[in-house]
């Protein structure tokens, strides 16, 4: 059973072939800066069925991965130079350039308190990530009245891995992940494309 959504973390794909994928280390994000506050993950892709002789003959799920919507605490210059290729100028200026990049992919890692088993964390890591811009809104507070926070949301796309297909793993530990370590699936597993 997941208690709470503990940490979020990312890191980065920094090699990708079509054998592999290597990934930089883990950067968890400060809870006191940009704590994930809210995540939705909703799975892509429908149950296909076919039909003959009045019967279900064939059904197959096209796994297109997930899309999420998280809400963090606070807006990090690093998140924003990492998922969205903005730039982060020495004085501090962070500038959105219009310059039709690919998007930066990397592993989304995000850690739940856990009261399964002996471990604190259960971590769910989707290895191929890309972000989108973030909505912006502000407004005037009123004298007297309570604060209303406003806090950045980020639509995700979690997609299968080239290389294999994996779309999602689960991992269950006691100290955060630093690294990313792809699972080996046996090779029976792994959809060969060139059959």
């Amino acid at each position: 059973m997941e208690k709470t959504l503990a940490h979020i973390g990312y890191a980065m794909i920094t090699d990708s072939t079509p054998s592999a994928v290597t990934y930089g280390n883990v950067t968890w994000l400060d809870s006191d800066k940009a704590g994930g506050r809210e995540i939705s993950s909703e799975p892509q892709g429908e149950l296909q069925e076919e039909h003959a002789d009045g019967k279900i003959v064939l059904s197959y799920d096209t796994n297109g991965g997930y899309n999420h919507n998280l809400t963090l605490l606070d807006i990090l210059d690093s998140v924003d130079e990492d998922w969205l290729n903005k730039r982060v100028l020495e004085d501090g200026t962070v500038v959105e350039v219009a310059d039709n990049k690919v998007p930066s992919r990397f592993a989304l890692l995000v850690a739940k308190e856990t009261l399964n088993g002996d471990k604190t964390y259960m971590v769910d890591i989707y290895p191929n990530t890309v972000a989108s811009r973030y909505s912006k809104n502000s407004k005037s507070q009123k004298p007297g009245e309570p604060i209303d926070f406003e806090f950045p949301q980020y639509s995700l796309k979690s997609r299968p891995l080239e290389t294999n297909k994996i779309v999602t793993w689960k991992v269950y530990c006691d100290e955060l992940p630093s690294t990313v370590v792809m699972p080996t699936l046996p090779a029976d597993d792994v959809d060969d494309d060139n059959d």
